[in-house]
């Protein structure tokens, strides 16, 4: 008898081992229209070892001169991807795609342009993301492009996956599930959007526990993604016109025709462009940036609530050299670490 306790130990013990979730598969999102590396960016993979990018390779929207869908800002590769770092295409797609009559030919565009993309710029992939924030209106249409693009990348032995909003994970029933692979659950833009927002709209504690005790009762498996990222909030006589992403307080200070009205709200004195977007003179910008400890709150609140079905990524949004200002390489192994 004493002899089998050392072996019911070791059964006991490599039964626990199993049993534990897997590590996350470290993962950036690359969200720009032409592919160049940093030295930085470059050094930022290699030094925290991350394994996968999720890359947009182009959008997908309604040109209303022409009544048809359009691939438009398709990435520019001036540089190749990194050995040994997966690559994982995103297609962006308007929702306005779906609000018009379907197109029966859109899911093999979508799936010809991204291997014809892929080959060109000289990388290989297993999965295939759409981002597409549909609504009831749009869920049936949409849905029946994704059965669609699936049998394609099935037949070639790619995973489709789409991203997955909050609202969808707690409404499910009523939103639908698309049918896919799996799901890219993006763990921010949860707040409501106002030229003084009362609260963090990219993350916030409150809006973030109202949704996502959902999360693990979500049919499909799922991955995760953080944000790191700042915007800007463009609003015109108190109503919300835009967002300009990649913006901070530090470069817009630079603007000559924008002032400071206080630490995080600037104004226009007169008529000029800015990041592509046009402002008029009296036009408000609410800078909304997600700190390091923000950043930590989000990661924190994830993993208390999510529990993978099996391997699993968490990305950061997004890789880009402008962040390294804000989070030192411990800020981002705490993100990492935050979810397992």
């Amino acid at each position: 008898m004493v002899a089998t306790v050392p072996l019911l130990l070791c059964g006991l013990v490599a039964g626990a081992a199993c049993s534990r979730p897997a590590r996350a598969r470290r993962a950036f999102h690359f969200w720009r229209t032409t592919f160049s590396l940093t030295a930085g960016e470059k050094e930022v993979l290699r030094q925290h070892h991350v394994e996968r990018l999720y890359l947009r390779l182009f959008d997908v929207a309604w040109d209303y001169a022409t009544s048809r869908s359009l691939p438009v800002g398709r990435c520019a590769f001036r540089d190749t991807v990194p050995t040994g770092l997966e690559v994982v295409p995103v297609v962006f797609l308007s929702n306005a795609v779906f609000e018009h009559q379907p197109d029966p030919a859109l899911a093999g565009r979508v799936w010809g342009l991204t291997r014809f993309s892929a080959d060109q710029a000289g990388f290989t992939f297993s999965e295939l993301q759409l981002d597409c924030d549909w609504s009831d209106s749009t869920r049936e249409a949409f849905f029946a492009f994704c059965r669609s693009l699936r049998e394609l990348a099935t037949q070639a032995s790619v995973r489709l996956s789409a991203t997955i909003r909050l609202h969808q994970v707690k409404y499910a029933t009523r939103t639908g599930v698309p049918p896919v692979d799996r799901g890219m659950l993006m763990f921010y833009n949860m707040g409501q959007l106002g030229p003084a927002p009362a609260r963090p709209s990219i993350f916030n504690v409150k809006d973030a526990n109202r949704y996502a005790s959902f999360v693990n009762a979500y049919p499909l498996p799922l991955d995760g993604a953080l944000p790191i990222f700042s915007w800007a909030i463009q609003s015109r006589d108190g109503k919300v016109v835009g967002l300009l992403e990649k913006s901070a307080a530090a470069s817009l200070d630079a603007v000559p025709a924008l002032r400071r009205l206080d630490a995080c709200r600037f104004q226009a004195s007169e008529a000029t462009f800015l990041h592509g977007a046009y402002l008029q003179a009296g036009d408000t910008l609410a800078i909304e940036s997600v700190t390091p400890e923000l950043a930590r709150q989000a990661a924190t609140t994830l993993g208390r609530h999510f529990h993978p079905r099996g391997a699993f990524a968490i990305s950061l949004f997004d890789l880009d050299e402008r962040n390294w200002k804000t989070y030192a390489p411990q800020d981002l192994e705490a993100l990492w670490s935050a979810v397992r």
